[in-house]
């Protein structure tokens, strides 16, 4: 929502604090709505007004919009809010003809995803991680076992894990399991 300050301060320097709080937020759900219901309670919970005071607030604020057949409308909200259709569906066109001259010496159904294109293109690789392995050995007493079994890891998994599994290991033939 465009906001114009020297207008807006032109058309509400006798505010308070209060009414422009109720003021924007009624000018903000306009701006979304496209209007505010003639409804005074749901009024107050749109503008945020509660307790004593609070239609005092609400008449004041309303004075700046006028009647219309089933809700309060805005004049310069709704000028504004025209202006910016009229933007939104100017560049809206302006993309379509730029997609349409990019894309106008395809025939269609040429373009596909990148991803499709990497599949079609690319062949397969192999997986950037190694896969951890553990073999287990059976020992005998020349070995330095007493007939149970040795553990052996990947070294890939062993620079993966570092020291943790060097003292597990360690741990697991100390222990003889």
């Amino acid at each position: 929502m465009p906001w114009w300050i020297g207008d807006y301060m032109r058309d509400t320097m006798d505010f308070s604090a209060v009414e422009h709080g109720a003021y924007l937020m009624l000018l903000a759900h306009y701006w979304q709505h496209g209007s505010i219901p003639r409804d005074n309670k749901k009024l107050k919970k749109i503008a945020r007004l509660s307790g004593r005071g609070s239609v005092s607030v609400l008449n004041s604020v309303i004075s700046k919009f006028t009647v219309g057949t089933t809700n309060y409308v805005h004049k310069r909200a709704d000028f504004e809010l025209a202006k910016a259709r009229g933007k939104k569906a100017k560049s809206s066109e302006k993309a379509k003809k730029a997609a349409d001259a990019r894309w106008k010496d395809r025939s269609k159904g040429d373009a596909c995803s990148t991803p499709q294109a990497m599949l079609e293109q690319c062949p397969p690789s192999p997986s950037p991680s190694p896969s951890p392995y553990v073999s287990t050995t059976k020992l005998n007493d020349k070995e330095g076992g007493m007939g149970g079994t040795k553990t052996s890891m990947s070294p890939n998994l062993l620079s993966r894990f570092g020291g943790t599994v060097v003292f597990l290991e360690w741990m697991s033939e100390e222990l003889n399991l």
